[in-house]
């Protein structure tokens, strides 16, 4: 792992994976604080690392210090749930070379109430063959030589991390930071659809809404022009956005884009706020429906907590009480707290129609 100044997450990071891997590097870009003390406690190989505004560079420094015949990659506000009974070695078949991990995003307090968290599927252990690389400035993504690699990439189900680096304050000062080295990107490749949607997303954390879906939309085109299908993460950042400031004339792109990813979750419950905003909420119920339907597993896509299981019933029952069904109200305010107990809206709703 690459780190600097994670003095708040590098001991539960250390203290969750060390038991199952046989060497842990940790390369450092310029720690001022107690980081590289917290680290020393630990059978670590650290290694300092003159910062070079490309967290590529540094990563592919760190894969070149491995020694053992594969690599799990982390970052230092990540860990390792669940206690697998075996070193990750162990549990690798021999004609694998990639195995993608389950992961949880928290995006707000685990002990809050209605905390949100999403899941996804990512390649973070590899063969330490050197046919692996890092590429990408920012946002840095593992590639392989050989892109067949990637066609049916098995899942690793025993290994689960958890990733609650939102949980921390994130600063503008870090938002800056990757603008700065994203518009350097922009300037070398101003058609690169996958800067057009990083970009978007940091401008988005910036709250600068109209410049975001700018952004997003310039993505998309530059996706369409080079004859690629825009991944279905550009579109569920998108959706979540209109949905969020209630923009008009979105139901229609968001047709769009459920006919090009029919099974993401996430899409079918944006079409259904988009509907409920509309009042339209026979079609509205239908569409929590089908997310329910769908339900949450797919390691195709990045899915939020609660789209196809208590947030979806809760918008059920909220279509339900505007068409005046107090019984079926009920039931999908029920549902929605078999999933989550302390769903503080659901909760709310039920009381007001006892």
């Amino acid at each position: 792992m690459i780190v600097k100044n994670e003095e708040k997450n590098i001991k539960n990071c250390l203290e969750s994976i060390s038991p199952y891997v046989d060497e842990i590097i940790i390369i450092d870009t310029g720690s001022t604080d107690n980081t590289k003390k917290i680290c020393e406690a630990f059978p670590v190989q650290l290694y300092d690392y003159p910062w070079s505004e490309d967290f590529s560079d540094a990563r592919n420094f760190s894969i070149s210090k491995a020694a053992c015949d594969w690599i799990f990659w982390m970052d230092a506000d990540e860990i390792l749930i669940n206690k697998p009974e075996k070193r990750l070695s162990e549990m690798v078949e021999s004609d694998a070379k990639l195995y993608s991990i389950k992961m949880v995003h928290y995006d707000n307090s685990i002990d809050s109430p209605d905390y949100n968290y999403h899941t996804s599927y990512n390649y973070r252990l590899f063969k330490n063959d050197k046919s692996f690389r890092f590429v990408g400035k920012i946002h840095e993504q593992l590639m392989p030589d050989n892109l067949e690699v990637l066609e049916e990439v098995p899942i690793l189900e025993i290994v689960e991390l958890h990733h609650i680096g939102y949980l921390i304050e994130y600063t503008e000062e870090k938002i800056i930071r990757n603008l700065s080295i994203l518009a350097k990107e922009k300037e070398a490749s101003p058609t690169d659809p996958w800067i057009h949607y990083h970009i978007a997303v940091e401008l988005y954390r910036l709250n600068k809404i109209d410049m975001a879906l700018q952004f997003i939309d310039l993505s998309i085109i530059y996706f369409l022009q080079s004859l690629l299908k825009p991944p279905a993460l550009i579109y569920k950042l998108k959706y979540s956005i209109l949905c969020t400031f209630c923009r008009e004339s979105a139901y229609k792109g968001i047709e769009k884009a459920i006919e090009l990813y029919p099974d993401y979750v996430d899409l079918h419950f944006y079409r259904g706020l988009l509907l409920y905003q509309e009042e339209k909420y026979e079609d509205a119920a239908k569409a929590f429906s089908y997310c329910i339907l769908l339900g949450e597993y797919n390691p195709k896509y990045l899915i939020t907590s609660g789209a196809g299981t208590y947030n979806a019933f809760y918008y059920l029952g909220e279509c339900y009480t505007k068409m005046n069904n107090t019984k079926l109200a009920k039931i999908s305010f029920n549902q929605a707290l078999l999933y989550n107990p302390n769903f503080e809206k659901a909760l709310t709703k039920l009381k007001a129609l006892s």
